[in-house]
């Protein structure tokens, strides 16, 4: 078990807060280790665990390896960390008396954050790395699929590589092996990441919980009104 990352000064300035962004970002995609991070991504475990460490201000490359690892939106952290990297240009500010993720928390629960956590766009970002993984095995027809493993119904692994359905756990699983399979007897290979089923289930616990949060967002949303 790795040791807990070290508290951070909720007034240590602009570099601190961006790093309990990241902090709280990589929490929600279900806590995936560094090292998976760094296998996921190529960036290196070290550079990734500091851009959380709250020390130094990560550079744009490091922060968007950690973002991708975690199922960010890219272009709503590009601006937070633009935004970041002019502050600490600017000097110290009275803005600092409150940590700068308290800013960049508030773009992801204004009309920014809706944008983040649509369910649409959560259901395609999980699809689009299943779509990845069976583009990497050669793109076996769905009938394959289902013929090699017949829990994977056609009409289903439609659904779920269209973004139109969230699948199960189960489903994640039964698909990786299917791909992982045919990868094998097509003499082609798939990275790590892609066919490691325990990081597989970290995606999917980040996934229900981005569903979730977009599922309470939307019922207070509608108490509100």
């Amino acid at each position: 078990m790795g040791r807990p990352e070290r508290p951070l000064d909720p007034n240590g300035g602009p570099v601190a807060s961006f790093a309990q962004s990241l902090r709280e970002l990589r929490q929600q995609a279900g806590n995936p280790k560094y090292l998976q991070m760094a296998r996921m991504t190529g960036r290196s475990r070290t550079a990734l665990s500091e851009a959380a460490g709250g020390e130094h201000f990560p550079s744009w490359e490091t922060t968007e390896a950690f973002v991708k690892a975690c199922g960010g939106e890219l272009s709503d952290w590009h601006r937070a960390w633009e935004q970041t990297r002019e502050s600490l240009k600017e000097g110290p500010s009275v803005e600092y008396n409150q940590p700068l993720a308290t800013n960049i928390n508030s773009q992801f629960t204004s009309d920014t954050f809706h944008h983040y956590q649509d369910r649409s766009q959560i259901l395609e970002q999980f699809a689009s790395r299943l779509r990845e993984v069976r583009l990497h095995a050669g793109e076996p027809p769905l009938r394959k699929l289902e013929r090699l493993d017949s829990r994977l119904k056609r009409a289903t692994v439609a659904n779920v590589l269209n973004g139109k359905t969230a699948p199960t756990l189960d489903f994640v699983v039964w698909f990786i092996c299917a791909c992982t399979t045919i990868a094998q007897q097509r003499d082609l290979s798939l990275a790590d990441e892609q066919q490691d089923l325990e990081l597989w289930r970290q995606r999917w616990i980040g996934q229900q919980r981005q569903l979730r949060e977009h599922r309470r967002r939307s019922s207070s949303g509608r108490t509100i009104s």
